[in-house]
């Protein structure tokens, strides 16, 4: 549940996949729920192609909306939506 969906395709992966991964660990640990649940592995990695996770801010009310925009861009489901690097990230965190 924490592949980013390229990875699950088999393609090519780079800096990104390791952001979304990244992405559903924070998931989890705001929410106390994986972003991607499933009773198997091929439900979990099947959620990472074809689910979105619920808002962070529905999954746990309270928690600041730039937090919460942090996490669902770290989640998308295109790397180029994604941030691009660990730098954009921590500059984002930042602020």
């Amino acid at each position: 549940g924490y592949m980013a969906p390229e990875q699950v395709r088999g393609a090519a992966v780079d800096a990104r996949a390791d952001l979304f991964a990244l992405g559903a660990v924070f998931y989890e640990m705001l929410t106390g729920q994986s972003a991607f649940p499933g009773n198997s592995t091929a439900e979990r990695l099947a959620a990472v192609l074809h689910f979105s996770p619920p808002g962070v801010e529905a999954a746990a009310p309270g928690t600041p909306r730039s937090v919460a925009r942090i996490v669902h861009r770290c989640l998308e489901k295109e790397p180029t939506a994604r941030f691009q690097s660990a730098r954009d990230l921590v500059f984002a965190l930042e602020g």
